[in-house]
């Protein structure tokens, strides 16, 4: 029997990464669906205007560049292969979204990122990346049936912190 060569154990744990992926696939769309349309319900209900929600599945050939950079051994590493974006109006209204995010779902505290700034005049990226899932409570559901359990992202920020996110987006990666 041939022993498997670290590049041979690269390669089947990338296949195999990319067949679970190609499983989890329709259960991520239906995820997004149902994460986006939740936000926008809980915002609207709370009296949060916001610009725009974006939400997105993340595309496979960006999912196997951030296993290589990241290393993932396990699809569930990937914690934003949804990925929900709430780009709102006044720097006042983050934290009052955080919390109506934090009602909604279960964060996953150890995995959330406070990208945003504390220093006065200072220029940067700003965002607020919660890691959530749907919860344990709502898997008696039909409709959340087996998405409980995806973790997704939602990052809040205001228009002005999309832009300059955007931008450096564009210089850092393309």
């Amino acid at each position: 029997m041939r022993k498997l060569s670290m590049t041979d154990d690269a390669l089947s744990l990338s296949t195999n990464l990319d067949h679970e992926f190609d499983e989890v696939s329709p259960d991520l769309e239906r995820l997004c669906s149902m994460v986006q349309g939740m936000i926008s319900a809980a915002l609207t209900s709370e009296g949060i205007q916001f610009l725009h929600i974006q939400s997105r599945v993340k595309d496979r050939s960006s999912f196997q560049e951030k296993v290589q950079r990241k290393g993932y051994r396990h699809l569930d590493e990937c914690t934003d292969l949804v990925g929900a974006r709430i780009i709102l109006f006044l720097e006042s209204e983050i934290v009052v979204a955080r919390d109506v995010m934090r009602r909604l779902f279960q964060e996953d505290k150890n995995n959330s990122v406070d990208h945003m700034k504390k220093e006065v005049n200072t220029v940067g990226y700003n965002s607020l990346h919660l890691v959530c899932t749907l919860g344990d409570k709502r898997s008696a559901f039909l409709e959340y049936k087996d998405i409980t359990n995806i973790a997704f992202e939602v990052q809040i920020r205001t228009a002005l912190q999309h832009a300059w996110a955007e931008i450096e987006h564009k210089q850092k990666y393309k």
